[in-house]
């Protein structure tokens, strides 16, 4: 049997472990990596810089995403949208808005007696990625999903966000490690903020889930493993499959295009189900 190990939290006590320092046996934790390869690798110069961006926010991959979201509505509206008020406060964040400055870009569905019975859309976005995939590729995917999301709570559904990734190794006292983080709750707003870095800055998987697994392994035997997809998450739940190399995302129009085959598989699971 295989022996598994599940680290399965919430956004905030992921950033409170990363404050913990690797098992003594990891002599080289990559997750510590400062070189100049390291920074073309993991988009940051070191691990400290990457958990600071993950906890006050990625400008740049704000604005990557908000021009994605954009984009996404140029192309098509896929979703049905119902009426909607703007504020400073209110259920979730205009995107596009927030991304300009616009102090207004919170909103409300006009009739909030339907709030409580939004049905909830459980994302489960793997972060998971081969050393040959790009940076510029993840941030495209990472964009994408977050095109979704807003629409689909455009659409008056809520959505709850589960970064996650599958990784087996070999000569380890676990054989494999499977990671869900929390990003977002569906009681909670889109922090564009904290999504853009969990789904799209190639830290989240290159130092982030490098030093969960520096944690929960004592020793390094033989590198971080292969990535591998999950194949037992629950039926009615969206499945964003991990990235072997920029097949599927060379392009932000690709980026879009994959993202919503996995959500029209997801749909037509739920309805067979």
């Amino acid at each position: 049997m295989t022996k598994v190990i599940e680290y399965n939290v919430s956004w905030d006590e992921c950033m409170a472990d990363m404050q913990r320092q690797p098992n003594e046996g990891w002599d080289s934790p990559s997750s510590l990596e400062s070189d100049r390869e390291a920074k073309k690798f993991t988009g940051t110069r070191t691990f400290d810089e990457a958990v600071q961006i993950a906890i006050s926010g990625w400008d740049e991959g704000r604005d990557a995403i908000g021009s994605g979201v954009e984009f996404a509505k140029a192309k098509q509206a896929s979703f049905k949208r119902p009426d909607w008020e703007y504020g400073v406060a209110g259920q979730r964040a205009c995107v596009p808005s927030y991304c300009a400055g616009v102090p207004n870009h919170m909103v409300w569905m006009d009739d909030t007696s339907n709030r409580n019975a939004m049905p909830i859309v459980k994302i489960y976005a793997d972060v998971g990625a081969a050393w040959f995939t790009s940076a510029e590729a993840m941030t495209r995917k990472g964009s994408a999903i977050v095109a979704l999301i807003d629409q689909i709570e455009q659409s008056g559904q809520r959505v709850e966000l589960i970064a996650c990734k599958r990784n087996q190794t070999s000569g380890y006292e676990y054989e494999e490690q499977r990671v869900f983080i929390t990003v977002k709750r569906a009681d909670e707003v889109l922090d564009l903020d904290r999504i853009a870095f969990a789904l799209a800055h190639p830290s989240m998987n290159r130092r982030i889930t490098f030093r969960i697994m520096e944690l929960n392994y004592s020793k390094n035997v033989s590198g971080y493993g292969g990535v591998r997809t999950f194949d037992d998450l629950p039926a009615n739940a969206m499945y964003i499959p991990p990235m072997y190399g920029d097949k599927g995302y060379d392009t932000m129009d690709e980026a879009l295009e994959t993202v919503l085959g996995h959500w029209n598989e997801c749909a037509a699971n739920t309805e067979a189900a």
